[in-house]
C-alpha cells in the first residue's frame, strides 16, 4: 500500500493579493468559513484513501488560501481526522498561515495537534511595497505576527519573502529579509515576483501605473541569496533556503517524483505506478459550490466523480521523463542516471531521448565549462546537477531539450 504525501488547499484568502494567481477567493465580510467545507474535505480524504488503496501520510501540508482563516476547531477537527488515517513516524506537518489573520490560540491549536512546521507569508517589511500588491496586512502587522512566534512557536519555521516588489528598491529588500532573519526561522522561501496575465498586477503594470522591473528583481534576489547563505542558510532547490537539516520533506516529494494526494477545491495529486510506466493526475474542481456539495452528498459515488469536481489525466512515460528533468534538476541534489535507466529505459532508442540530449546541449556543456553545472560519478550511477549559480540558467536549459 503506498504512503503518500498530503496537501490540504484552503481556498480562502481575506483578500486576493494582486500578484497571485493561485486559486483562491475572498472570503465574506466575517472572514468565518463554513463548518461544511470542512465536514467536505473530511469526506473527500476517505475518498482518498480508500480508492487510492492508501496506508497512511508520509506529511502533510495545508496550504492556501490562507488556512488561519479557519477556526481554533475547525483546524484541530481536520488536523485529528488526518492523523487518525495514520501518519508515518515523524511525519512532517505544515500549515500556512498571513499575519493578519495569526492568532496566539490557532498557534496553541497547531502545537496541540501534532503540527511541526508553521509557513507564514511575510513577503515584505515595507508598507509601501506591500500596499503596492494589495497585501492585507502592514509592516506592523507582520512584526506582530512575527513577535508573536517567536514568543509562542517553539517549532520549525518557514518564511516567505519575494524580490522584486513594486516600490521596494535594493535597500528596503535588504531591510525587510535582514527583519526577517532576525526571528531565526530555519527555512526561507525567496522568490523573485512573477508577472502573471490576467492578474490585477500584471494590468497595472500594462497600464503604466505601476513600475516592475525584472532587472532589480533579479538583483534583490542575488542580494537576498547572499544575504542567507551568509547566515548560514544552504541553497537547497531553486526558491528555497535552509539551515541545515530542516528542508521540507513534503516539497522534496514533488521534486522526486513521489506520491501525494490533493484535496480540496484547486488542489492537485499524482499517484505514479513505475510498473505500468505511467502516473494518474487528478485534479479538483475550483467551483467551491459544486465541490462541496457532492462531497456531502450522502449517496455519493466516487467511481462516478463528475470532471467539475475531480478531472483524471493519465501521463505516459514521455511526459514523466520531462518532467523528472524538469522537477529533479530543481534541487541542487540533481538528478539521478540510475534511477532515469530504471524508470525510462523503455523509451527507445536509448540515444536521442531527454537524458542524452541534456548531456550533448551546448546549454548544458557551456554550464559545466562555466563550473555552473556538475557530473558526478561513475558511468551508470552518475547525477547531474547544477549548482546555486547554474540554478539561476535552469529555464534556458529546459527550452534546449
Amino acid at each position: 500500500m503506498k504512503t503518500p504525501g498530503l496537501y490540504v488547499h484552503i481556498p480562502f484568502c481575506v483578500a486576493k493579493c494582486a500578484y497571485c494567481d493561485f486559486f483562491s477567493k475572498p472570503s465574506d465580510s466575517s472572514c468565518l468559513l463554513d463548518d461544511d467545507f470542512v465536514s467536505a474535505l473530511l469526506v473527500e480524504l476517505t475518498d482518498c484513501k480508500e480508492g487510492f488503496g492508501l496506508s497512511s501520510w508520509a506529511s502533510v501540508y495545508i496550504g492556501g488560501g490562507t488556512p488561519s482563516l479557519l477556526s481554533c476547531k475547525q483546524i484541530e477537527r481536520l488536523l485529528l481526522f488526518i492523523q487518525k488515517q495514520g501518519l508515518s513516524s515523524g511525519a512532517e506537518i505544515t500549515v500556512e498561515a498571513n499575519p493578519e489573520t495569526l492568532t496566539e490560540a490557532f498557534l496553541q491549536t497547531l502545537d496541540d495537534c501534532g503540527v511541526t512546521r508553521l509557513s507564514l507569508g511575510i513577503q515584505s517589511m515595507n508598507d509601501s511595497a506591500l500596499q503596492a500588491v494589495t497585501r492585507h496586512c502592514s509592516a506592523a502587522q507582520n512584526e506582530k505576527a512575527l513577535d508573536m512566534v517567536q514568543r509562542v512557536w517553539k517549532k520549525q519555521l518557514n518564511l516567505d519573502c519575494i524580490a522584486g516588489l513594486p516600490k521596494q528598491d535594493d535597500m528596503h529588500f535588504k531591510s525587510s529579509l535582514e527583519k526577517m532573519l532576525s526571528y531565526k526561522p530555519q527555512h526561507l522561501s525567496l522568490y523573485t515576483l512573477t508577472l502573471e496575465e490576467g492578474t490585477p498586477l500584471y494590468e497595472a503594470v500594462e497600464k503604466g501605473s505601476l513600475v516592475f522591473s525584472q532587472e532589480s528583481a533579479d538583483r534583490q534576489w542575488l542580494l537576498g541569496r547572499e544575504l542567507l547563505l551568509s547566515a548560514g542558510f544552504e541553497q537547497y532547490e531553486v526558491s528555497n533556503f535552509a539551515l541545515k537539516g530542516f528542508e521540507s520533506f513534503h516539497n522534496g516529494l514533488y521534486w522526486a517524483q513521489k506520491d501525494y494526494v490533493g484535496v480540496g477545491p484547486g488542489s492537485c495529486g499524482t499517484i505514479y505506478d513505475w510498473e505500468k510506466k505511467e502516473a494518474l493526475r487528478f485534479t479538483a474542481g475550483e467551483d467551491r459550490s459544486l465541490w462541496k456539495n457532492f462531497w456531502l452528498t450522502k449517496n455519493h459515488s466516487s467511481k462516478d466523480i463528475p470532471q467539475t469536481v475531480r478531472a483524471y489525466e493519465r501521463l505516459d512515460l514521455q511526459t514523466l521523463e520531462f518532467e523528472f528533468l524538469m522537477m529533479g534538476l530543481r534541487t541542487v541534489h540533481g538528478v539521478s542516471e540510475k534511477i532515469y535507466r530504471q524508470r525510462f529505459f523503455e523509451l527507445e532508442p536509448w540515444k536521442g531521448n531527454l537524458f542524452e540530449r541534456l548531456q550533448a546541449s551546448s546549454w548544458w556543456k557551456k554550464l559545466c565549462a562555466e563550473k555552473k553545472a556538475e557530473v558526478r560519478g561513475s558511468e551508470g550511477e552518475r547525477i547531474f546537477a547544477l549548482n546555486k549559480e547554474g540554478l539561476l540558467l535552469l529555464n534556458p536549459l529546459l527550452r534546449s531539450l
